[in-house]
């Protein structure tokens, strides 16, 4: 009688699972379900990907009017986490974003050629990191606002190597 009183109760249970349907995770692991939708914003600019509350939260791909397109995490609207960035021009940024800015560790190629990896901090390497440039030179150290600043190596295309400390992009 125990083992058909068990059975019993296990059935029932496997039924109101089944009934609740399947659980799902909204972004940044809310227990919200997000929505996945595809939407014309005008101008030509289409983002398709998951709505929260009304805002682009989770993953999704925004194309832009000028044919550039983000595609990676959003939150409450805003490029928040990890995604990749093409531009029109050809330059390619594949990385951390936080608040709609390169923010974080990254990677940039620029339509020039040059190649950076490293930190960025409001949209340029910032932090440690190492530029690459189109004509094969290379600096790795310390950047600012995009330049060399503080310690650092960097090495010409003749492979002439200098040790030390930028300042602006100068070295001292």
């Amino acid at each position: 009688m125990k083992i058909y009183v068990l059975a019993f109760y296990l059935v029932i249970a496997c039924f109101s699972i089944q009934a609740q349907g399947p659980m799902s995770t909204g972004p940044a692991g809310t227990s919200e379900e997000a929505e996945w939708q595809k939407i014309n914003l005008g101008g030509g600019v289409v983002y398709e990907g998951y709505l929260l509350h009304g805002d682009f939260n989770g993953d999704g791909t925004m194309i832009y009017q000028d044919s550039s397109m983000y595609s990676g995490e959003w939150k409450d609207g805003s490029r928040n986490g990890t995604g990749t960035m093409n531009w029109k021009s050809g330059s390619v940024y594949q990385g951390k974003w936080k608040e709609d800015l390169m923010q974080g560790r990254g990677t940039m190629r620029w339509k020039n050629g040059n190649l950076f990896v490293g930190h960025f901090e409001n949209n340029k390497p910032s932090g440690k990191g190492t530029m690459i440039y189109a004509d094969g030179s290379k600096h790795a150290g310390l950047f600012t606002n995009g330049v060399p600043n503080g310690k650092g190596k960097s090495k010409t295309v003749d492979g002439v190597v200098e040790k030390g400390v930028w300042v602006s992009g100068v070295k001292q």
